[in-house]
């Protein structure tokens, strides 16, 4: 499989691996919380953000009980999201389908 991309993206895209890589480390280690509260995630990406992401199952929600737990969000799921090109599954979820077909 072939990926033809600029030296520039190519850059990019190895950043982000080993950032991603990074952090998972430091949460595998305890250095840092392996999760993030709905809360803090918000504060770091934005709530719209945020809440797109878990509407289109881009993101998992983890919650230990029932009613009043609160909702943990993996910290690697939301870098790799966050990094990653999420527009198509934005366009798939909102934009009618009768744009969608027109070119």
């Amino acid at each position: 499989m072939f990926i033809d991309c600029t030296p520039g993206q190519f850059q990019e895209l190895i950043a982000n691996a080993v950032n991603i890589g990074y952090e998972k480390a430091l949460a595998d280690n305890g250095q840092i919380k392996a999760h993030l509260t709905k809360a803090e995630a918000y504060r770091k990406y934005g709530r719209r953000q945020v809440d797109r992401w878990l509407r289109e199952k881009l993101i998992d929600k983890i919650k230990d009980g029932t009613n009043s737990s609160s909702i943990r969000l993996d910290r690697t799921q939301l870098e790799t999201v966050a990094m990653t090109s999420n527009r198509m599954s934005w366009f798939r979820n909102y934009v009618p389908n009768d744009f969608k077909d027109e070119k």
